[in-house]
């Protein structure tokens, strides 16, 4: 940088900045904020053995306070808390719902104004109106996406049930590509729900 730099001001500034590279604060964000803390630890009223959790730390401190408010509505036997337990979990297992809570606090606090930004982004996406809504069509694009993995598969299925002699499988297979054909193509969320709502699925053979 300081070859390619042709003004003198700046070259000078440059060269002063590498002489004094080895007293500048060099690390990670964290480590330089811990050196600031330490270092000023009375301005701040912080104690002066100030310390950064460990990520082991931080995760057992954050699994714990997660199921130390899944046990609160539990007692509370919260009806909204359980219907979005049923929702997110399988197999008598609250992992999958505990892992979104978390993935939902790490986003929130990378924001600097978390709650300023729920509101400026309610306020430009939500409507009233299904098939404008922001959120639907979110699930809407996600589901259609999902969903259509295995339309490719099915068709591999179908192929091999015809040239295995399995023809009782083909009804199956065929209603179930048909359904994933039509949910992929719905034009709008209130369409997609009605195909889920009145999908009569063929039962798979024994």
């Amino acid at each position: 940088m300081i070859l390619k730099t042709t003004d003198p001001k700046k070259k000078l500034f440059l060269k002063e900045q590498l002489d004094n590279i080895n007293n500048a604060e060099i690390g990670t964000l964290h480590a330089i904020c811990k050196k600031i803390i330490v270092k000023y630890f009375y301005e701040l009223e912080e104690s002066p053995d100030f310390n950064l959790l460990l990520d082991k730390e931080q995760k057992y401190l954050l699994d714990t306070a997660v199921s130390n408010v899944f046990d609160r509505y539990i007692k509370a036997d919260d009806e909204e808390f359980f219907e979005l337990y049923d929702c997110y979990n399988s197999n008598r297992s609250d992992m999958q719902l505990k892992s979104i809570v978390l993935q939902l606090y790490n986003y929130k606090t990378s924001k600097t104004d978390y709650t300023a930004w729920k509101s400026d982004f309610l306020n430009s996406t939500y409507s009233e109106d299904l098939n404008s809504n922001f959120a639907c069509l979110y699930v809407l694009e996600y589901y259609q996406k999902y969903f259509l993995q295995f339309s490719t598969e099915i068709m591999s299925l179908i192929n091999t049930a015809k040239a295995s002699g399995f023809d009782r499988y083909l009804d199956f297979l065929h209603c179930r590509r048909q359904f994933i054909d039509e949910f992929c193509s719905a034009p709008d969320f209130v369409s997609s729900v009605k195909i889920l709502a009145s999908a009569d699925l063929v039962d798979k053979p024994r």
